[in-house]
């Protein structure tokens, strides 16, 4: 339908006008020449929370025509959280320049979704609350997101799973936690900072003990060696609540105190309903789900050793971030925005296990604490 976008938002507007327009990705030196014609930005989608039910705020939406700025309520009790996510298109240099631009002159927009590595354009991202980056990121970039972490006061998410950030990444970004106090989650999940970049960011929780609330450092390469210091430092934060470290296993305690220069403890989530809105060339409409998305088995592979696991996760893209969490006779997994929770009719042994994940698919290979057949799986 045709939708007024009403969010005094310069990157929506900006977006908006990315879709309207038949523009073009800059050509590579190395791309063939039929990847030269490319959409530059065919849809975008945007995410908030209500109090109304969801199918009442679509009807409501419907009937003005207009999507509002009071229509995207925060659910920790400011005015207002509204996410852009642009998917996976790479913005290269034209278009990183023009959302730079637009964030110098940003009012409301609070999470911002994107694959991007300039780092100009980074810079101008300090006054939003979460940032979750998709490819690569090169050393200029980690080094103005550590920049970010030394100046900003608002971002309170960094998500960077999967952008190949390496062990010398992990000391750009542990520089920068030392001297920040109000991040709250840092998702460094599927890089490769091995067992150096940890230490390097165990180093920074104990100069600083009050910054992060939750730190994933899941698919690292980290060794046996990395979980000590790691461990030593988690039980010695102030703020801390999870660490996540994969195949090694997750702690989790509750904080003595909260992150942010007063100390004063985060109001607690309110219960709101998530929407998603998709906005493209022809219009926006707002996505209505009858029930939460779950995740279902779909496939069960097995030998006398292994059990491979297919599960079909709706809405589940490649660079979304997955959780496991094993123990022998129970399986937990957090895969994008949908949870799964099962007890297991035989033992595993949860310390070895594999998980992959692509559209609307996880793949998780589990290894059997007895070998045998298994006639059943679930309760």
């Amino acid at each position: 339908m045709s939708l007024r976008l009403e969010l005094r938002s310069a990157v929506v507007d900006l977006a908006v006008r990315w879709t309207q327009e038949a523009r073009f990705v800059e050509p590579q030196v190395w791309e063939f020449q039929a990847f030269l014609k490319r959409e530059k930005l065919a849809e975008f989608q945007l995410f908030g929370c209500s109090s109304l039910d969801i199918r009442l705020l679509a009807e409501d939406v419907s009937k003005k025509q207009e999507l509002r700025l009071l229509d995207f309520q925060d659910p920790r009790g400011s005015a207002h959280f509204v996410t852009v996510d642009f998917g996976d298109i790479n913005l290269g240099p034209s278009m990183a320049a023009e959302l730079a631009q637009a964030l110098q002159a940003e009012q409301s927009l609070s999470e911002l979704r994107c694959n991007i590595s300039n780092a100009h354009c980074l810079a101008q991202m300090g006054q939003l609350s979460a940032i979750e980056l998709r490819g690569n990121l090169g050393e200029p970039a980690l080094e103005k997101l550590a920049g970010l972490l030394q100046s900003s006061e608002s971002l309170k998410m960094l998500r960077l799973p999967s952008t190949g950030i390496s062990c010398k990444g992990a000391a750009l970004l542990a520089a920068g936690l030392q001297q920040n106090d109000f991040l709250l989650e840092l998702d460094l999940h599927a890089n490769a900072i091995g067992d150096q970049g940890a230490a390097f960011l165990a180093k920074a929780l104990e100069v600083n003990p009050y910054v992060l609330e939750s730190l994933d450092l899941s698919d690292n390469r980290l060794s046996e060696a990395a979980v000590p210091g790691l461990q030593h430092s988690f039980a010695n934060s102030f703020s801390m609540a999870v660490l996540r470290l994969g195949e090694h296993g997750s702690l989790k305690k509750t904080p003595s105190a909260a992150v942010g220069l007063e100390g004063e403890p985060l109001q607690p989530p309110r219960d709101l309903q998530r929407f998603a809105v998709r906005c493209h060339r022809q219009g926006a409409e707002i996505l209505v789900h009858d029930r939460d998305p779950t995740a279902e088995l779909s496939d069960m592979q097995q030998d006398e050793k292994e059990l491979d696991l297919v599960f079909s996760v709706p809405g589940l893209k490649r660079h979304h971030p997955v959780h496991v969490a094993l123990s022998s006779r129970r399986l937990k997994f957090t895969a994008g925005e949908v949870s799964f929770d099962a007890e297991l009719l035989e033992e595993i042994d949860p310390l070895r296990y594999d998980v992959s994940c692509r559209e609307s698919t996880l793949e998780l290979s589990l290894t059997k604490a007895q070998p045998g057949h298994w006639s059943r799986l679930l309760q």
